[in-house]
């Protein structure tokens, strides 16, 4: 499971078990602070990728503005 996939399970946690609203602003704030890491693990993961030779057809230029 991955920092973003566990984050996610705990909002849905609060929202589904505790019945919080998905509309407070901390649960806001959480679900960016999720899209943020998703984000950052989804260009770490295709850095690897091209490391390993995996996916050629992603230019090596196209990651380098990119820091993880």
């Amino acid at each position: 499971m991955t920092n973003s996939e566990h984050l996610q399970w705990l909002h849905d946690r609060i929202v589904n078990v505790y019945g919080e609203s998905e509309n407070v602003d901390f649960l806001i704030k959480f679900r960016e602070i999720i899209k943020d890491i998703k984000d950052e693990e989804d260009i770490k993961y295709i850095k690897e990728n091209l490391m390993k030779g995996l996916s050629k057809d992603i230019p090596k230029d196209f990651l380098t503005n990119y820091e993880i």
